[in-house]
């Protein structure tokens, strides 16, 4: 499900990034792939951050369809994150909490813990760091370059990288290092 939301989301956003006219439904999307899985709403910030350094900052002015994507997506993940603090009382995901040794809030600064440790390696297995460093700046650097800030990264890219992670994180590739 998670796969799908995503998928559509940015299947959107690329449509969206195209026609200046377009509802930005986006957000939406985003909005349903956060609450699918955790990781969600790196997708829906990230896709937030491009708006900012392709749309915004280049024309200088804030668009009545910019804030409508970030309002599709920041209110109602706002108040789902406060209805699941609210009943959980605990601002991460139960599996984060799972991987640790004590339930306690003090385990989100101690880079040492067990779930600390868990997302460092799943980092560092599938080799994303660099890419987390790099990739906004390679795409703006090019963007720039071509004096086409909106259009750095085509639509088609978006997708493609969409089912590319989906299909790695399909499990195959966890093998023995699932815990």
């Amino acid at each position: 499900m998670f796969a799908m939301w995503l998928l559509g989301a940015l299947a959107f956003f690329a449509f969206e990034r195209e026609n200046e006219n377009a509802f930005p439904v986006s957000g939406l999307f985003f909005f349903f792939a956060a609450v699918t899985r955790p990781e969600g709403a790196v997708y829906g910030g990230l896709a937030g951050l491009w708006i900012i350094f392709t749309e915004i900052i280049p024309r200088r002015k804030l668009t009545k369809r910019q804030v409508l994507f970030a309002a599709l997506f920041l209110i109602p993940f706002g108040v789902y994150q406060v209805i699941r603090y609210i009943y959980f009382a605990w601002p991460l995901p139960m599996t984060f909490y799972a991987k640790t040794s004590e339930r306690n809030v003090d385990d989100l600064t101690n880079f040492t813990s067990r779930g600390w440790r868990y997302i460092i390696e799943y980092v560092k297995i599938y080799r994303y760091l660099p890419l987390l460093v790099l990739a906004p700046f390679a795409a703006m650097t090019k963007a720039l370059a071509r004096g086409e800030p909106r259009r750095g990264v085509p639509g088609v890219r978006h997708v493609l990288s969409g089912i590319s992670f989906a299909r790695r994180l399909d499990g195959r590739n966890t093998g023995s290092r699932r815990r």
